[in-house]
């Protein structure tokens, strides 16, 4: 689509504020900035990726489920321009947090197949695009998938990248899942261990990155006094996300403290 530049100029001015907005937990503006933003931003570009990222995060946290699931569908037709790649593979694996928490296997797996069509996601040079893939895949595969290891490593190697890149509140997030990923195996000791990890990334993200938590992270909560399984084994051990896996959609996000 092309664009007039001076309606790009306040394309990526609107995309600026969707970013911010969304930085600071403010859903609504978010939104309304981002949607506003598209319409002057040459389509399958850096800035629309990027905008397009934002607001499939932001979107299921309205209830604009019809929106999200159109911008998700459009992302599977186009071609993204070369300095759009991270973003654009971005925006594909974010979309897994949804698909995860709403219970949408299908939806996911689709979603997965068409990125692995592309050679693209987990080997990315990009750290933090990376960091995004491995980190998307494990919220995914913890949720929806039989193969708990499986999304216990790609948590791990997702917080080495997001380490690297500086992204700490997704950080904060990794180390979330690696500790559910521990308890689900059993190993409540590891489990601890990789939660409080989370706490200080947390606190860190709030000066350094972004005042609010992700959407969907809200599902993660790590209760303060669990009950310890009487068995370690796999077989005996709880199933943590059992009850936000059946939530019909991402639950709203809450401000950092």
């Amino acid at each position: 689509m092309a664009c007039p530049v001076e309606g790009q100029v306040l394309g990526v001015l609107g995309s600026i504020q969707s970013s911010a907005f969304f930085s600071l937990g403010r859903w609504n503006e978010s939104a309304d900035a981002g949607l506003a933003a598209l319409d002057s931003l040459p389509q399958a570009g850096l800035f629309w990726c990027s905008t397009v990222e934002v607001l499939l995060q932001v979107l299921p946290n309205l209830g604009q489920l019809e929106r999200s699931e159109k911008l998700s569908a459009e992302l599977l037709r186009i071609v993204p321009a070369p300095e759009a790649r991270a973003a654009y593979l971005r925006s594909l694996y974010v979309q897994l947090v949804g698909y995860a928490i709403s219970g949408a296997r299908e939806k996911g797996r689709v979603c997965l197949d068409f990125v692995d069509k592309l050679g693209a996601g987990v080997s990315e040079k990009d750290v933090v695009a990376r960091g995004y893939a491995r980190l998307w895949r494990a919220v995914f595969t913890f949720a929806l998938e039989s193969e708990m290891s499986l999304a216990l490593s790609l948590a791990e190697q997702a917080a080495e990248d997001l380490a690297e890149g500086q992204v700490m509140y997704r950080l904060s997030l990794a180390h979330t899942v690696q500790a559910f990923a521990w308890w689900g195996l059993g190993d409540l000791d590891r489990s601890e261990r990789a939660a409080r990890r989370a706490r200080p990334s947390r606190k860190r993200s709030a000066t350094t990155t972004t005042r609010c938590s992700p959407p969907g992270t809200s599902a993660f909560r790590y209760p303060s006094t669990p009950t310890r399984p009487s068995s370690r084994k796999p077989s005996n051990a709880p199933r943590p996300y059992a009850r936000w896996a059946r939530t019909p959609s991402m639950p709203p996000a809450t401000p950092m403290r």
